[in-house]
């Protein structure tokens, strides 16, 4: 089983972050290179599931507990 992938907000988007990521095999997108970065909070985890990637953010303020429910089968927050 591989792992999943990892989605990162515009809060986690630094270039040492991405490239140590990425370095170690690990597949990474971010909001920013998905062209989403004006996406709600909900819209963002509807995106992650759909892609089959754990949603990244440091701000913990910006999910609300709606936006977690959302899914039950979302691979994490």
């Amino acid at each position: 089983m591989s792992l999943p992938g990892i989605y990162l907000d515009e809060d986690v988007q630094s270039d040492a972050l991405i490239q140590s990521l990425r370095s170690r095999g690990l597949k990474v997108l971010t909001t920013t290179e998905a062209k989403r970065s004006a996406s709600t909070d909900k819209e963002q985890l509807r995106f992650a599931t759909s892609h089959d990637l754990v949603l990244v953010s440091f701000n913990v303020a910006d999910l609300d507990r709606k936006s977690t429910r959302l899914n039950s089968s979302h691979l994490g927050i």
